[in-house]
């Protein structure tokens, strides 16, 4: 069996990186792009690309199977070429939208219990207690409403805010 052609960008070399491949040993071949190093040079054998493929870089990438692309969102990636290609592409949106999602609204939350002011206070040794406004009936826009913003309003609705969605 061929060893399979596995590129990855836009991650910084290292020995935990390279372990997570240590069970693929004999089954891949695995190369990881420096900082500033082509993607152009090295894609013509890839047949798996971790990372971002430009347009101007998808025609030297005559074996690609799979792209697994480094975020959540890959609509970047839409473009026409791409679209009449045969290359598979995942997105992270699985992994990470429950990560996304669960810091939006805890980021939300320091917002409202105005906790960057209470931080900066206490570094003072200043001890006063500020007024914190509740979500409740408050207006929260989502911008977007794909696979994340979604689990932004289902983790929100609790909190009963008056959800705004633009899609």
């Amino acid at each position: 069996m061929t060893p399979v052609e596995v590129l990855i960008i836009n991650l910084p070399e290292s020995p935990e990186l390279r372990a997570l491949f240590t069970p693929l040993e004999g089954r891949i071949r695995l190369r990881i792009l420096k900082p500033g190093e082509p993607l152009s040079k090295h894609i013509a054998n890839a047949e798996v690309l971790y990372g971002e493929l430009y347009e101007k870089d998808l025609a030297l990438a005559k074996g690609l199977r799979w792209l697994q692309h480094q975020s959540t969102g890959v609509d970047r990636m839409l473009y026409p070429a791409f679209i009449e290609s045969e290359v598979l592409l995942t997105g992270l949106g699985g992994a990470l939208g429950s990560l996304v999602a669960e810091h939006a609204v805890t980021l939300l939350l320091a917002l409202t219990r105005k906790l960057h002011l209470q931080r900066d206070l206490a570094r003072q040794r200043v001890w006063k207690t500020l007024p914190i406004e509740s979500l409740e009936g408050m207006p929260v826009g989502i911008l977007g409403f794909g696979r994340i913003g979604q689990l932004i309003s289902k983790r929100l609705a609790p909190f009963g805010p008056e959800q705004l969605v633009l899609e």
